[in-house]
Formats: structure tokens, C-alpha cells, sequence
């Protein structure tokens, strides 16, 4: 498929359509999957960022490329094509929990999580900035967690890395903005739980195993302290990146914590 605009000869301007870019796609019960679905869905040219290749048909992206977010060589290989530099929108889905008490987890769970959830979205957003050419609005969306403001046990690096990442959000957000005024948008999703995604999913195993619930108990207990009493949903999620993209201008510089009332109680 095309990533060229083509006119149908007639005197309209040809409106330019958003070039969006979705890292870490995942499968089709993933957050990015679905919200790389539903910008397509509302008008926006999507292409796909994954490090590992994206299975199924997909046609809702233009194109997918194999890219490691958390490899400086892979990241700036992928820049180098002007449809990702000179995008509209980059939304950064990629993440991991490896969990484990602290005297068992190793040097090499520490550095993946650290560079999934936090070094992703250094390496994203500079090589963004440095090659961007074209002069239209940009937004940069990042999911990160609820687990950043209040961290839970047997998370070390997960709680480290999505505070750092939030943090890291809001120090761009005002370098950026001070700099280019409202040419930059930089937000952070504090997500809580989504259900049934591979990491939902992957953190229900992690309780059967060392708690010796049922599946069954596992998902009651991630909900008992959600007051709306369940987890979002991938689709829930891809919306809010869709109105933060179209309406989130205002919102930059803040992590927005989505998370069912989980940390009011």
C-alpha cells in the first residue's frame, strides 16, 4: 500500500491526512493494536513500530517495521524514513513487568524493564526532535502506569521505571514547550489495569503461581480496589489517545492518571 497522497483531479485541495506512529503494536488483544485500529478508524495514516514481527493481516497500517525502541542503532534506522520523522503523532506502548522479590531478581530483568518502560521513550523522542522537518503539531503519547505514583510489591523496576518515565514526560514537556510553545504536545497515560492484555494477562499467571489463587480469584483481587469495580479496556484506552491527539494540547506536561478511581480509594 501507498503512503503517497494522491489527488482525484478535480479543483479541492487535497487535505492532508495525520501520519500516526504506534510503537509496540503487539497482538490483537494489546493496547497498541488497538489503538493503532482505532486512529485508523478516525482518519489517520498509521504505521507500526514492533520488534518482533506483527502477526495476522493488518489492514489498518500502512506499514510495520521491525524496530527495537530500546536500541539507540534500531531507533535511529527507523527515523531515518521521513514519514516517521516528520510524523503527526507517536504514541510509545511499549512495556514489560517483571516481577519478583527483590532479593531474587537479576541485573538482566532490572535493565530490560528499565530500558522497555523508561529508555524507550528517551530514544523516541530524541530522535524525533532531531529529525523532524516538516512544521505541524506533534504529539507524543506514552503509556505508562499508575504504578508510577503508588508502587506495588514485588515491582522494583517496574515502579522505578514508569515514575521515571513520568517524570521524564513532564521535564520534556517544559523543555519543549518553552522552546516551541504549543508545537509539541508530550503526555503521559497512567494507566491502571486493562484487562486481558498479554501483560494483564502475564500478571494473573504471576498470582496463581505465587499466591496459589485460581484464575478466577486472581482477577477479583486486581479489581477489589478499583472503585468502578473493573479493569479498562484496550478500546477505552485507544480513545482517550484519540481525544488527547485531537483535543490534548492543554494537557501537556501531565500524566494523566486513567485508572477507575484506584488511587482516590
Amino acid at each position: 500500500m501507498s503512503i503517497e497522497e494522491s489527488g482525484n483531479g478535480d479543483e479541492c485541495p487535497v487535505v492532508r491526512k495525520k501520519t500516526a506512529v504506534v510503537v509496540g503494536i503487539g497482538k490483537e488483544n494489546s493496547i497498541g493494536y488497538a489503538i493503532a485500529r482505532t486512529l485508523n478508524m478516525n482518519g489517520y495514516r498509521v504505521i507500526g513500530l514492533d520488534k518482533v514481527p506483527v502477526p495476522g493481516d493488518n489492514p489498518f497500517l500502512v506499514s510495520c517495521l521491525i524496530c527495537d525502541a530500546t536500541d539507540e542503532a534500531s531507533v535511529r534506522e527507523v527515523f531515518q524514513w521521513a514519514y516517521i520523522a516528520n510524523a503527526d503523532l507517536i504514541v510509545n506502548c511499549v512495556g514489560i513487568n517483571r516481577m519478583g522479590a527483590i532479593e531474587d531478581y537479576s541485573l538482566e530483568d532490572w535493565n530490560a524493564t528499565i530500558g522497555a518502560n523508561l529508555t524507550s521513550n528517551f530514544l523516541l523522542l530524541r530522535e524525533w526532535v532531531q529529525t523532524t522537518e516538516i512544521e505541524v503539531k506533534k504529539t507524543y503519547i506514552a503509556i505508562t502506569s499508575d504504578t508510577g505514583f503508588i508502587p506495588k510489591s514485588n515491582s522494583c523496576a517496574y515502579a522505578a521505571s514508569k515514575a521515571g518515565a513520568n517524570m521524564f514526560l513532564q521535564a520534556m514537556a517544559r523543555e519543549l514547550n518553552k522552546k516551541h510553545g504549543e508545537e509539541w504536545t508530550v503526555i503521559g497515560l497512567a494507566l491502571g489495569r486493562v484487562e486481558g492484555t498479554p501483560m494483564d494477562e502475564g500478571t494473573i499467571r504471576d498470582m496463581v503461581k505465587g499466591m496459589g489463587v485460581s484464575p478466577e480469584e486472581a482477577d477479583a483481587l486486581l479489581n477489589k480496589n478499583i472503585p468502578v469495580g473493573r479493569g479498562a479496556s484496550t478500546v477505552e484506552v485507544a480513545n482517550w489517545v484519540l481525544f488527547l491527539a485531537e483535543m490534548g494540547q492543554f494537557a501537556s506536561g501531565n500524566i494523566l492518571r486513567i485508572d477507575g478511581g484506584q488511587l482516590q480509594g
